[in-house]
């Protein structure tokens, strides 16, 4: 698993992160890592955080 994200600060904390999985893992999987990614955001900066997680295929480079 790879994490990309970036992070804007404003009044709030708006945090968008990338969450690149192999292509083995259900829906339900997937489920379950974006919930563990917006916990742990919202724990290290507050409820107020917005977070946007997007789940995404990660495929090794071929060569």
């Amino acid at each position: 698993m790879l994490l990309v994200s970036k992070t804007f600060h404003f009044p709030y904390v708006f945090q968008l992160v990338h969450v690149k999985v192999g292509k083995d893992p259900t829906v339900e999987e997937s489920q379950n890592i974006t919930i563990a990614v917006e916990n742990a955001l919202r724990e290290r900066f507050g409820n107020q955080t917005h977070v946007g997680v997007h789940i995404e295929p990660f495929y090794k480079p071929m060569g």
